[in-house]
């Protein structure tokens, strides 16, 4: 009896002590092993942890009548997106009409973007169709009563949002969220890029937005708050707020009404021509800043999102690189000149065709001109003539200008991504890379990059940096300016007068003549280039692409332009596609500028 009793009391015994034990291993448990955790959980309950989004800084372009006034270019925008509970919606119907009435105006919108012109009776039928689906589609939404947050509309501007509010509906919520808005649509499309998402995240991508995407995005900041018992926040030691600081806003180069007449006639031009493709870059020729850049095709910024081809993005002004053709002469002559080879009255003997080793080159007319001296070279655009000049300088010091001009280098111009060209048919022993470069054949540069040389020889000889970027301002209201700057001297300015004035009698006499404006001296060269194949070497039968590059007026030139013409399907020379087209925006410049006449 005892010892059943004695047992009894060691079971109960065993058992308190093993309740113990787990108490015990619990405390560990919670104080020891998972301590910071439960911490972790419990000061969660009290306190706040947010991220302070900065303001994205914003681009503009200065008003040309008042400096100190700024156009906006890329805006940052409030739009809201409109979400639903529909498990407190009291009347589905009527919240459904209320809302198709209001946002009908965009749902059209909408349409039309998608829409090509038809008939007004069709078009009715249509929109009626369509307004009826969205109202539906909405309709649906209310109704689900198992989702206690359903998305009715993104991206609605402050008008329609305010008739929502009005509705006083407690179902019916909103979010306003900063979205980006190119004012100017498609014309600046290429320079200013866009911003898209990259995880959830905005990123500025392409030109402006993606080369600068850091500056105008700014820091973010962060706020760190304790909360009482109740749930309201505490002032106390351990809160801790770190402001976001606004990114920069960009000030652009770019002048508005001379950008603006480049894109209308170059649009006219590629659609005269039926060309593929079509760009124009104005610059200023003593600071390297670029007044006006445009190319066709060209996308919304704003729609960036509907473009298949992303191709699209990039700006082919510094993207693509291309055979430059004829306007490389001038390049050779300036350096013939520079180096004392020859001179504008130099003469040399055409007979139209070259042998150099198996294969000859001859003149695009086919034909032997004689007697012409280097300014009969240029105006004529002879081959055999640009051949002549690079055999008298000699292959290593013609490569040097040619490298001294800044082909096969970047620019460095803040768009991104920029191409450098390809000159290293120059490093290559055989007689004939040399020949061919010397009239654009056969090397390859961009059209920034041809610009920026003929710069060079209109402003005395200086290769300047380019650049779009005018100033920045920080969120304190701090400006930072671009200067010009001289990357080095390629001839001097002697060369730089006589090319130039070479390059007048061009426009005046040769095949530059229809790029000429009346009264005024203007200088430049055309050229058709041929395509190469993208496979198997050779050139394409059926393609060119017609150039001129030039400026005005001669003596003192106030823009350097290039015109490119891709593949213009009714002309077959640069005479005929890109100069005339040089000539129209070049007199509206000089108008623009009020540069008096010369003669």
């Amino acid at each position: 009896m005892r010892t059943r009793k004695n047992n009894r009391i060691n079971f109960i015994l065993t058992i308190i002590f093993l309740f113990n034990l787990l108490i015990i291993l619990k405390l560990f448990n919670l104080q020891i092993t998972n301590g910071k955790f439960f911490a972790e959980a419990s000061n969660n309950q009290h306190s706040i942890y947010q991220k302070i989004t900065p303001e994205r800084g914003e681009i503009f372009l200065e008003e040309d009548d008042d400096k100190n006034k700024l156009y906006p270019v890329g805006i940052n925008y409030k739009l809201a997106l409109i979400y639903s509970n529909p498990k407190i919606i009291v009347n589905i119907k009527k919240t459904a009409n209320d809302l198709t009435k209001i946002l009908k105006p965009l749902w059209l919108e909408e349409l039309k973007e998608n829409m090509n012109k038809k008939d007004d009776d069709i078009v009715q039928k249509i929109e009626d169709e369509f307004i009826q689906k969205k109202h539906d589609e909405l309709q649906k939404k209310l109704e689900n009563k198992d989702d206690p947050y359903e998305i009715l509309a993104k991206k609605i501007p402050n008008k329609q949002l305010k008739q929502i509010i009005n509705l006083r509906n407690r179902g019916i919520g909103y979010i306003e969220k900063n979205y980006r808005y190119y004012p100017e649509n498609r014309m600046l499309s290429h320079i200013i890029g866009f911003v898209g998402y990259d995880k959830d995240k905005q990123k500025g991508q392409y030109g402006i937005e993606g080369y600068f995407d850091n500056l105008l995005r700014g820091k973010q900041g962060s706020a760190f708050l304790e909360k009482d018992a109740f749930g309201y926040l505490i002032p106390n030691r351990k809160s801790k707020i770190i402001k976001a600081k606004n990114g920069s806003d960009i000030v652009l180069t770019i002048n508005l009404p001379i950008q603006f007449k480049v894109c209308e006639e170059l649009k006219k031009a590629v659609e005269k021509h039926k060309a593929d493709k079509g760009m124009v870059i104005v610059m200023n020729p003593d600071t390297g800043a670029i007044i006006a850049m445009c190319s066709i095709p060209d996308y919304d910024p704003n729609f960036y999102y509907k473009e298949k081809d992303l191709s699209i993005f990039n700006n082919p002004v510094i993207f693509d690189q291309y055979e430059p053709g004829s306007v490389f002469k001038a390049i050779t002559m300036s350096a013939g000149i520079d180096t004392g080879k020859v001179s504008p009255n130099t003469v040399y003997d055409d007979k139209g065709c070259v042998k150099i080793g198996v294969n000859k080159i001859c003149n695009s007319d086919l034909k032997a001109h004689h007697k012409q001296t280097m300014t009969n070279v240029l105006e004529k655009s002879l081959n055999t003539g640009a051949i002549f000049v690079s055999n008298k300088i000699g292959r290593e010091e013609f490569k040097k200008y040619v490298e001294n001009f800044g082909f096969g280098e970047s620019t460095g111009i803040e768009l991104g991504p920029e191409s450098i060209g390809d000159i290293r048919s120059l490093n290559k022993k055989k007689e004939i890379y040399g020949a061919t470069a010397s009239f654009g054949q056969g090397i390859s540069v961009t059209p920034l990059q041809m610009a920026n040389a003929f710069s060079a020889i209109a402003n005395g000889g200086k290769l300047m940096k380019p650049y779009i970027v005018k100033k920045t301002i920080d969120s304190n209201g701090v400006e930072q300016k671009t200067a010009p700057k001289e990357i080095r001297k390629v001839i001097s300015n002697k060369t730089s007068v006589l090319v130039s004035g070479m390059l007048a009698s061009v426009v005046k006499n040769g095949h530059g003549k229809k790029a000429n404006v009346e009264g005024y001296y203007v200088a430049g060269k055309t050229g058709t280039a041929q395509v190469p194949k993208k496979e198997g070497g050779g050139y394409e039968k059926d393609k060119s692409i017609g150039s001129f590059v030039g400026f005005a007026p001669v003596d003192s030139p106030c823009f350097v332009m290039l015109v490119r013409i891709d593949n213009p399907k009714d002309v077959l020379w640069a005479e005929s596609s890109a100069a005339p087209l040089f000539g129209k925006i070049a007199k509206f410049i000089l108008n623009y500028y009020q540069i008096e006449p010369e003669y």
